[in-house]
């Protein structure tokens, strides 16, 4: 899904998420100032060559740099069919509506963007943290690369020792057991 935020400098910063639907774990976020053909094209070469697994899947709307010409190329190239959802009905592309609206409120909308390096440097904080800290409601309080590990049960909470962990710039705390 592309979408877009202006910067202190009024300019238009586009950005591709690519979220697995599954585990809501957020694979990947491309940015441009300006998002074209080959610029799409080229984000789906970066994931290739960062070795990430291509979807199978690929769920997108009805915008203009969508046109007729991504089913046949994303379908030789890289093996991906394009779902499209209906016009008018973003809830077909739910999740990543929804981690566009967690992004922009915990993140976009409390700090100031001052140009396209220092978004991506932000992003790049948020993405390890939204995937190894933050818990998600539509996978059960889990955390996307750790759905399957559990908490042990602990016997005796004095023994407990927590430690508190500050992301990007404090917005955001995690406590965790400290080994």
């Amino acid at each position: 899904m592309v979408k877009f935020i202006k910067d202190l400098n009024c300019f238009q910063l586009f950005f591709l998420v690519v979220i697995n639907v599954r585990s809501r774990e957020l694979i990947y976020i491309g940015l441009t100032l300006n998002p074209n053909r080959g610029w799409l094209i080229q984000q789906f070469k970066n994931i290739a060559i960062d070795e990430i697994d291509f979807p199978h899947f690929l769920i997108i709307d009805n915008d203009g740099i969508y046109g007729k010409w991504i089913d046949p190329i994303f379908g030789e190239y890289f093996e991906i069919k394009t779902l499209r959802i209906d016009i008018g009905c973003p809830w077909q592309n739910g999740i990543c509506e929804r981690f566009m609206r967690t992004f922009k409120s915990d993140l976009l909308y409390r700090i100031p963007i001052s140009d396209i390096n220092h978004l991506y440097r932000i992003i790049q904080a948020y993405r390890n943290y939204y995937n190894r800290v933050r818990p998600h409601q539509g996978i059960k309080g889990n955390v996307p690369q750790n759905m399957k590990q559990r908490i042990e049960r602990i016997n005796n909470l004095a023994d407990i020792k927590i430690k508190k962990v500050s992301h990007i710039y404090g917005l955001f705390t995690e406590f965790s057991l400290a080994a």
